[in-house]
């Protein structure tokens, strides 16, 4: 199996591209790729997402697994992402409405990683699958969506990317 290398993109390096007009749009890459979401929800909330149902979704935060092989890779996506969708069109669409993004990582590599990553994820003891099916409607995985039980795992988990915080 090849090794990955996740390339994080600040969200705040980002901010321009909630305006499609924006020049900056440009910069991030057009090629697929798997993505990660990292979200930080402000309080307990009740979340209709889709299908699954009314569900509660504890303070803290969020980590959601994604892939962008479709037209526009991962820049479509990610540009998707980066504001709450209006008319939501995946699990994670409902979770946005209410979360923040804080931070975007991706592998540029022509390899689905999204069902390795949550495989992974799912293994750890210090996170929480978040809801069965979340985000996996298309696969046999059994979540896309996991909660982080401390903070200070984020650094552990994604290295030099994000420091959340933690000391």
């Amino acid at each position: 199996m090849m090794e990955e290398k996740i390339n994080w993109l600040p969200v705040s390096d980002l901010v321009g591209l909630w305006d499609r007009q924006s020049p900056s749009a440009q910069s991030l890459p057009g090629c697929p790729g798997t993505y990660v979401l990292v979200m930080q929800l402000d309080r307990d909330r009740q979340i209709s997402p889709g299908r699954l149902g009314r569900l509660h979704f504890p303070k803290g935060y969020y980590i959601y697994i994604g892939s962008a092989f479709g037209p526009g890779g991962l820049r479509a996506r990610l540009k998707h992402h980066l504001r709450p969708a209006t008319r939501p069109r995946w699990h994670v669409d409902y979770l946005r409405k209410f979360a923040d993004l804080v931070f975007i990582g991706a592998s540029l590599e022509d390899f689905k990683w999204e069902h390795h990553w949550a495989e992974a994820l799912a293994g750890r003891p210090d996170l929480c699958a978040g809801i069965d099916g979340f985000g996996c409607s298309d696969c046999n995985c059994r979540a896309h969506l996991f909660r982080v039980l401390k903070a200070s795992l984020l650094r552990e988990l994604f290295g030099a990317g994000p420091t959340f915080g933690c000391r």
